[in-house]
């Protein structure tokens, strides 16, 4: 049935447990454009975006979703989780450039997060830039005194200097 919602959001479901990510995003769309104010629908499409290679066009779904529901938890943690996985990913293959963007875009949503200043250190410190990380490091301590691996990686940073 093309108008039952439950029934089509149910098979993008199931694309996107298969990662068909391909289909999920056309078959996303195509109920989207039926019911454009639906945030779960915005969700899942950025996920099967995001997992397609389509990142800024994911990133782009979740931030048009907090424009129609500007405090909707699952988008703004679908928003974290995508920067996070994504800063994560692209410093695992050295594009540390890359990584800091994904990382300082999540530090504008979590201002106060020790863990998103210490990938903000970490990014930098491989990246071979000593001085940001060390101030990327000390915001994570103030933030959380007890960061273990905060303050040997900025142990690390004074005994190299």
């Amino acid at each position: 049935k093309p108008d039952d919602f439950d029934a089509n959001f149910q098979v993008g479901q199931i694309l996107l447990q298969r990662k068909q990510w391909g289909e999920a995003v056309a078959h996303l769309k195509d109920i989207q454009k039926k019911f454009p104010r639906n945030i779960e629908i915005l969700n899942a499409l950025g996920w099967a975006q995001l997992n397609n290679q389509d990142v800024d066009v994911a990133f782009r779904t979740w931030r048009r979703g907090l424009k129609l529901d500007p405090k909707n938890f699952s988008l703004r943690e679908a928003l974290v989780k995508g920067h996070m996985f994504m800063g994560r990913a692209l410093r695992e293959k050295n594009l540390f450039i890359n990584a800091l963007v994904h990382f300082k875009e999540l530090s504008k949503y979590l201002p106060d997060n020790d863990e998103v200043h210490f990938e903000l250190g970490r990014t930098y410190q491989m990246k071979g830039d000593a001085r940001p990380s060390y101030l990327e490091y000390q915001k994570a301590l103030k933030l959380n005194p007890k960061h273990r691996q905060a303050r040997i990686n900025m142990s690390d940073l004074k005994m190299r200097r």
